[in-house]
């Protein structure tokens, strides 16, 4: 992976962890790394003075974990900053996929991407099969080669479960969101894989008029 200059700004496409060695490089004292699912406009406007801050060694890393979580409010609010950082910081937004931030965002990261994490097409093609084909869907996931790939694509199809059920709370969404939260808890637990998946999708497609046992 490229080194990451001070005064820049990156999209980091793939698990926090594979960054780890990276985030390292940078005394604990000098790095933030904050939550994009707890990091709502009151709480920017408390940690944007800190991101100005001199650091105390050479580089300040300020780290957007999961910023695909971060509201669309909170997502406009940091484009100034993302786009002029200070000069001795670092910031990177990780994400799973980058489709999930805004496009005005978006565009103002130099994108890095994990070797092992599915690409985008990859990512789209394999959680559409959720809401279809029990069958396309099992093959598909069986195929990925390893679980970042996996990890990958259950976080997209949970986006696309959330804003459904933003759209049309009902039971079905609902359940199938779970089932994808089930999951990505399984995997952060070191779940077999193979059993994560079956179970996945047939708790998707149950008495959906599509079950794996037709194949």
């Amino acid at each position: 992976m490229q080194a990451l200059a001070p005064g820049q700004s990156y999209l980091w496409i793939g698990s926090l962890s594979d960054l780890s060695w990276q985030i390292e490089l940078i005394p604990l004292v000098d790095r933030l790394v904050v939550d994009g699912s707890g990091l709502g406009a009151e709480e920017w406007r408390e940690l944007h003075p800190r991101i100005h801050q001199r650091p105390h060694g050479q580089t300040r890393l300020v780290v957007f974990a999961s910023a695909e979580l971060l509201s669309e409010l909170v997502q406009n609010m940091i484009l100034k900053v993302v786009e002029e950082p200070p000069s001795q910081t670092v910031i990177i937004a990780q994400v799973y996929s980058a489709e999930t931030l805004l496009p005005t965002l978006r565009s103002r990261l130099r994108q890095i991407r994990s070797s092992s994490t599915a690409s985008t097409e990859e990512t789209t093609a394999v959680w559409s099969t959720f809401f279809s084909d029990s069958v396309s869907a099992l093959e598909q996931l069986h195929h990925l080669d390893d679980r970042e790939k996996l990890r990958a694509i259950l976080r997209s199809a949970l986006l696309e479960l959330t804003k459904l059920l933003l759209g049309d709370p009902t039971a079905e969404p609902l359940r199938r969101h779970r089932a994808v939260e089930q999951a990505l808890v399984r995997l952060d637990h070191n779940g077999n894989r193979k059993l994560i998946i079956d179970s996945l999708v047939l708790q998707i497609f149950s008495g959906s008029g599509n079950e794996i046992g037709r194949r």
